[in-house]
């Protein structure tokens, strides 16, 4: 009853499945003048239930779970009368301007926030004064109260030179329980 059956010369092992993570970044306005908050979200999903919970464990190779980071960038012309057209040229997928990675910093390529956040599935919402998290479950996202992560996180053009494309990004470094986004 007690009994354990081993084949003889198989050696004990132990595996880790690697999550795959993805996120979503949705602008929640299009268009938005001088002075004016700039809000995103971004939702993330893939993430163990657990995630964040794992310290690690060193006998066996495996890493703690990590936090994740989202920036903001700004492109745009920098001028003080910028045109349309000149802000045009560095929006994200324009020629000669990066789609799908981080640009260099430069004269039209600034990084203007950063933060280290929890890793978990959820909704994060970014601006008008700060930056919540609101777990999803399944697909009723209004079961849970947004906890607030950060403070005084205000994202606005305040000057015609700062006007052009600003820029979410979420990134995971990954972990021995899930791959890097």
């Amino acid at each position: 009853k007690d009994d354990v059956v081993q084949l003889f010369g198989s050696t004990d092992t132990t595996a880790v499945h690697q999550a795959t993570v993805s996120s979503d970044i949705v602008a929640k306005q299009q268009t938005v003048g001088l002075n004016t908050e700039i809000v995103n979200e971004i939702t993330v999903r893939g993430l163990p239930e657990t995630y964040g919970s794992f310290k690690g464990n060193n006998s066996y190779g495996f890493n703690e779970d990590k936090k994740a980071h989202i920036r903001v960038w700004w492109a745009g012309a920098g001028s003080e009368n910028p045109t349309k057209k000149d802000n045009e040229n560095y929006m994200p997928g324009s020629k000669g301007e990066p789609s799908y990675q981080e640009p260099k910093e430069d004269s039209h390529h600034r990084l203007i926030a950063k933060w280290d956040v929890p890793a978990v599935n959820g909704v994060y919402k970014i601006g008008n004064g700060n930056i919540t998290l609101r777990p999803i479950a399944g697909t009723d996202r209004s079961t849970t109260e947004p906890k607030v992560l950060e403070n005084n996180v205000h994202i606005r053009a305040n000057k015609n030179s700062e006007s052009g494309w600003y820029v979410f990004v979420y990134d995971f470094p990954g972990s021995s329980r899930a791959l890097a986004h």
